[in-house]
């Protein structure tokens, strides 16, 4: 637990630097294969793409709360109340490494969003700071935290109502990481990475609140 409140506290430290400071600018571009899938997949018109932007905050939002409700109502929903802690904890601090780690990448390689090549076509504000915050997708590893966490859990419990579960937490996840390309918000590869990264960080925490030293 004490690891969770480190991951949980670092967080808020860095994202609290990273509003401090200043970034330039990447010029916009992107791999073969993100021009190539942005083409394929990128909304027709503007309002589809802030359609796809709201629905994709809406989903991640909802897939969060699952992975935190889960969190609470599995161990009370067991009879282990003093599971709940570390449930609680381990969920909140992979969700937290996730985040912290995302902002770090960002900030780090300054990469162009999409839409930045497209900025004259478009009203969507390609402002300095924000337009530089596209890799990785932060809403794509989010979303893919929340639902390993779930799967992590109900995994070891396998009757239908877990599987279901499970396999609905990654379907929106799946969704979310399409509609921030279809949004213009992300390329594919920052999706992606920001998914497997996301897994990861879901599946590690999640391990370690099933283990039996946590019960």
């Amino acid at each position: 637990m004490r690891t969770a409140v480190w991951v949980i506290a670092i967080s808020v430290l860095s994202s609290t630097a990273h509003a401090q400071l200043e970034w330039e600018p990447e010029t916009p571009g992107a791999p073969a294969i993100d021009t190539t899938l942005r083409a394929a997949l990128r909304g027709g018109t503007e309002d589809v793409r802030g359609r796809a932007r709201t629905v994709s905050d809406v989903l991640l939002l909802a897939t969060v709360g699952v992975a935190i409700g889960d969190a609470i109502v599995d161990p009370l929903s067991h009879d282990d109340p003093d599971a709940l802690a570390p449930s609680l904890f381990f969920g909140i601090g992979a969700l937290a490494l996730t985040w912290t780690l995302g902002e770090l990448v960002k900030h780090a390689t300054v990469r162009a969003r999409p839409y930045t090549l497209a900025c004259a076509e478009t009203p969507f504000a390609c402002d300095a700071r924000a337009a530089t915050l596209s890799f990785y997708s932060l809403h794509a590893a989010l979303a893919a935290t929340s639902a390993a966490l779930v799967c992590a859990r109900r995994s070891a419990l396998g009757d239908a109502w877990d599987t279901g579960l499970c396999i609905g937490s990654i379907g929106s996840a799946a969704a979310v990481a399409l509609l921030r390309i279809i949004g213009d918000m992300h390329h594919t590869t920052d999706v992606v990475v920001g998914a497997l990264l996301g897994i990861a960080s879901g599946l590690a925490f999640g391990a370690l609140v099933s283990s039996s030293d946590l019960r």
